[in-house]
């Protein structure tokens, strides 16, 4: 006789407390050997990835700022190649057709540098980074920029965005998310009117009769 079994919700992992966890151990271990380094940049990263600056204020913004300077300073003490065996270049290889970069592209960048040669300063890592082709990398640089634009808006009252429109002076309407301390998202408009966000579900889940979103 079959017999019904109640499946358990699966814990949601915390990625961000997980990754800060590993990336200050690997901090504990570093040593300036490039063994030690590949294990911090690979965890930091990682970190800033799942990171969520929704409810950061103004000082936490500010350490991840100070946190990312540092990251790059252990960057400067390996090579391309190194960097290469953390984050491998992606092998996309259309980048010319659809004006983007690609696997070509970031080869180029990396043997124009050197590709055993240490990068130095930490403006040379962060000069490559840019020119590189991985999707952890990628959401490393993306991530950054919010985290810059964020700290902007606490400093001037604007996103990056938001200075970019208005230095172009393009006639565009400006909405601000925010999240408040249960979690909740909203959008606020330029005259102060705040909507809630709702999220969506995917097309191929169906509500249940009397569940509402």
């Amino acid at each position: 006789m079959l017999k019904v079994i109640e499946t358990k919700e699966k814990p949601v992992l915390d990625y961000e407390r997980i990754y800060i966890n590993s990336t200050q151990r690997a901090l504990s271990e570093y040593d300036g050997t490039v063994s030690t380094a590949r294990k911090l940049i690979f965890n930091a990263v990682r970190f800033f990835i799942h990171v969520d600056i929704d409810l950061y204020d103004r000082a936490d913004l500010e350490n991840l700022m100070d946190m990312s300077n540092a990251l790059s300073m252990v960057i400067a003490k390996i090579t391309p190649d190194d960097l290469m065996t953390i984050f491998p270049i992606s092998k996309t290889y259309d980048g010319e057709r659809y004006q983007m970069k690609d696997y070509f592209s970031a080869m180029e960048a990396v043997n124009a540098h050197g590709l055993h040669e240490p990068f130095k300063t930490a403006n040379e890592a962060r000069e490559l980074l840019w020119e590189y082709w991985n999707r952890d990398i990628m959401e490393y640089q993306v991530k950054l920029m919010s985290i810059i634009s964020a700290f902007n808006q606490f400093e001037t009252g604007e996103s990056l965005l938001e200075r970019w429109i208005r230095e172009k002076d393009i006639d565009l309407p400006v909405h601000r998310k925010y999240t408040d301390q249960n979690g909740n998202s909203y959008m606020v408009d330029g005259n102060g009117r705040s909507v809630p966000v709702v999220k969506s579900f995917p097309k191929h889940i169906k509500l249940l009769e009397g569940v509402q979103q």
